[in-house]
């Protein structure tokens, strides 16, 4: 609750329990019983997969939400439920309301925490800022700072801790060091992200030691297991473990296992987009200090779309508030295919949009290449039959804004035209560029690759109210029409 976290921001200035000696004193949690059983839930790159998708296999956030409200119903004292980052770009419900509707359902649930993932930042300081408002949560990252300095956001907390009866949980946020480059490059240079590792450590001894936390949870935006193999190989100042459970995110893939060889520190990671909530046994005992310790753990992803069957009342009531900002931008047809278009064929049509939007502009110059990214750039292929402005989002889902870069003749064809980390159209489907009158050749890219110093340019032309998925949307409304 947003009282958990003004109580974990209040404890990094002040030692909130003072003893008649002058040392830290346990805080009075309530009754404790000799053992007791701690359920964490996990989501990790949810990315706004709020609706139910038979094709897809995913269940969508009201079936999800509706296991989550019951577990804490039912298990109140016992329950956690956190999300280690990215859950709100990439679904047309959560993109069109900048994430509140994800925020208002995360809030219903009553989710504890949030660790920020690369996608929070994409649309900007500002947005995030205002989206952490609305967060009856806390939104952790204890290793991001403005850039060049040791200042941290004041929409993040290193950590947070919520007391249930008899026990304080500790939860701190951590997200991949090099994560910049997963960042739109105008952002990123706004933010420092370090190693964690030191922090964590710090931070986990505070929680454990001064706030007097029984468990410490780590959930990271990073899906490296092995990089956080020290939180268990060295021990904290008392000869325990750093952690007690392990939550990642990022690289969407499916992982669980053991980071020490008693199987007291479990790791997991659930894939992407809802499809596997991630979910941490942690079976304590009583110590003879009056505190609870990790005796033995489990660990499993559970499959979302073939185990949670029932919507939640709360969940879909919190939809009808949004529907009708929702369902018409979403639910307009741009195009009818006629047959399923592979991923890649979809990003050299996105590219050759821009590619041709830019042309038609008659800036007095010939356009020679459109590009992307490739990889995540797009998502999915696209299915045969009616396509809406919705599942183009879920296709394209990011929200670059057109770019068109002036080089070189001679940087065209190694840096841009033979570079595999584009999807790419050129002119007239020519391999050799345009060289204008005015000696360079011009490209209409994205943002994100426009920004990267790995790609030279002269000059670089900027059209942040132009986004490139609604140059697509255009196109295929004219084609449609045609």
């Amino acid at each position: 609750m947003k009282k958990y976290k003004k109580l974990g921001l209040l404890s990094l200035i002040i030692v909130p329990f003072v003893s008649s000696c002058g040392g830290p004193e346990m805080p009075d949690l309530g009754d404790k019983v000799e053992s007791r059983t701690l359920e964490v839930y996990a989501l990790n790159d949810f990315h706004g997969a709020f609706m139910y998708d038979e094709e897809a296999k995913q269940a969508g956030f009201s079936k999800t939400g509706n296991f989550l409200i019951n577990e804490k119903k039912n298990n109140p004292e016992n329950t956690v439920i956190i999300s280690s980052g990215d859950m709100f770009q990439g679904g047309a419900e959560s993109n069109i309301t900048r994430g509140s509707i994800m925020i208002d359902a995360m809030n219903e649930i009553g989710f504890d925490s949030m660790t920020v993932g690369n996608h929070e930042f994409d649309w900007g300081e500002e947005t995030l800022k205002e989206m952490e408002s609305k967060m009856d949560f806390s939104l952790l990252c204890i290793n991001a700072y403005y850039a060049d300095t040791e200042t941290r956001p004041d929409y993040f907390l290193p950590s947070t801790y919520i007391e249930r009866e008899g026990i304080r949980i500790g939860i701190i946020g951590a997200i991949y060091s090099n994560i910049a480059s997963s960042i739109l490059p105008t952002i990123a240079s706004k933010y420092s992200f370090v190693n964690p590792i030191d922090l964590i450590k710090e931070e986990a001894q505070k929680l454990r030691y001064t706030d007097f936390c029984d468990v410490v949870i780590l959930s990271t935006h990073d899906g490296q297991s092995s990089g956080y193999a020290s939180l268990v190989n060295e021990k904290d100042s008392s000869g325990k473990n750093y952690i007690d459970a392990l939550l990642l995110g990022h690289d969407h893939e499916t992982q669980s296992g053991f980071l020490d060889e008693e199987k007291k520190v479990p790791y997991v990671e659930g894939a992407c987009n809802g499809e596997l909530l991630s979910h941490v046994s942690l079976n304590l005992k009583l110590g003879s200090d009056n505190r609870y310790y990790v005796e033995t753990s489990e660990v499993e992803n559970i499959d979302t779309f073939t185990t949670f069957k029932e919507n939640s009342a709360e969940i879909d009531a919190i939809y009808k508030n949004y529907a009708n900002q929702i369902e018409p931008i979403r639910d307009e047809v741009l195009f009818t295919f006629d047959e399923k278009i592979a991923a890649m064929e979809f990003g050299k049509f996105i590219a050759k949009s821009l590619l041709d939007y830019v042309n038609g502009l008659n800036k007095g110059y010939t356009v020679s290449l459109g590009a992307i990214n490739a990889g995540e750039g797009v998502r999915s292929d696209v299915p045969a039959g009616e396509f809406t402005y919705g599942d183009l989002i879920k296709v394209y889902p990011f929200e670059n804004t057109l770019c068109i870069l002036k080089i070189k003749p001679e940087d065209y064809m190694f840096r841009y035209y033979s570079n595999n980390s584009l999807i790419k159209a050129t002119y007239n489907n020519e391999m050799t560029p345009v060289v204008n009158e005015d000696g360079f050749v011009y490209i209409a890219t994205i943002d994100y690759i426009a920004y990267q110093i790995g790609y030279p340019k002269e000059e670089l032309f900027s059209y942040p109210e132009l986004t490139c998925r609604d140059i697509v949307a255009e196109n295929l409304r004219t084609l449609s029409k045609n």
